[in-house]
C-alpha cells in the first residue's frame, strides 16, 4: 500500500507541525510557519490527515514533538493560491504530502490565516 498515490481532493484536510515560536500570543499561526531560513517554503511539507492522527504527525518530525503544536488546512485553500497539492509518501511517512508553488511572503500570510490550530504546544517547563 505505501507505494500508492492518492488523490488529494480539494476537501481534504492537511496536518502541519507548528513550531511554537511560530505562534502569536492569541494563539494564530504566524506566516514564518510558511518560511524555511526567512525566505518562503516552495515545498511545504504537511500529512493528510485521513491517512495519520495529530499525534502521528506530531511525533513525525526530526525534533521532539513537545516544541510543537498542530495546524489544519483544507487543500482548497493553497490550491486557491496557486498551489499543488499531491500526496508524496517517504518513507517511514506514507501520510506525507507537499504543496508546491511558487510562494511569497503574502501567501505566507495567507496560509497562515487559513491555518485552523488544532494543538497548541505544549507549555514550557
Amino acid at each position: 500500500m505505501s507505494d500508492v498515490i492518492l488523490r488529494v481532493d480539494d476537501e481534504d484536510e492537511l496536518y502541519r507541525r507548528v513550531f511554537r515560536g511560530h505562534f502569536h500570543s492569541d494563539g494564530t499561526v504566524m506566516p514564518i510557519a510558511f518560511r524555511v531560513s526567512g525566505q518562503p517554503d516552495n515545498h511545504i511539507s504537511v500529512d493528510l490527515a485521513k491517512l495519520t492522527t495529530p499525534e502521528q504527525t506530531l511525533a513525525g518530525g526530526r525534533r521532539p514533538a513537545s516544541g510543537y503544536g498542530l495546524g489544519l488546512l483544507v487543500a482548497r485553500h493553497p490550491r486557491s493560491l496557486e498551489f499543488e497539492v499531491n500526496h508524496a509518501p517517504s518513507e517511514g511517512n506514507y501520510a506525507h504530502t507537499l504543496i508546491e508553488g511558487e510562494n511569497t511572503m503574502v501567501k505566507c500570510q495567507l496560509l497562515a490565516e487559513g491555518t485552523t490550530v488544532v494543538r497548541r504546544p505544549p507549555p514550557t517547563g
